[in-house]
């Protein structure tokens, strides 16, 4: 019976050992897995801020093709604007020349004229 007393303490003391052993092992685990958990959710931040910048560098870059574009009509506008206006000059300037050309022959044929009075 003494025998069978010791191997009961042994037995309850290794139990307890166990159950002991059981609990750390349960939060050494809890631990590991709120360390991973904070990991996780740090870089889960990264990863939304990366995507924020990347979504600010899209919209900043359709804007900047957008402005590009812009640029280019207003170009063609410009350029054809200052063809038409190039036309009109060199329009202006033959009528311009017509007309001192007529002043002239109405110049010439004023003597005339006061010769037939």
């Amino acid at each position: 019976t003494k025998k069978i007393e010791e191997s009961k303490k042994e037995n309850e003391l290794v139990s307890r050992e166990a159950e002991r052993l059981r609990r750390e092992a349960a939060d050494d685990a809890k631990r590991a897995v709120g360390d991973q958990l904070k990991e996780l959710s740090y870089r889960n931040q990264e990863l939304i801020d990366e995507n924020q910048r990347l979504q600010d560098s899209v919209a900043k870059s359709k804007e900047l093709e957008s402005s590009a574009r812009e640029t280019m009509v207003l170009r063609k506008q410009v350029e054809t604007l200052q063809k038409e206006w190039e036309s009109e000059s060199r329009e202006n300037n033959l009528l311009r020349r017509e007309i001192a050309d007529l002043k002239k022959r109405e110049r010439d044929v004023r003597p005339l004229s006061q010769n037939f009075r």
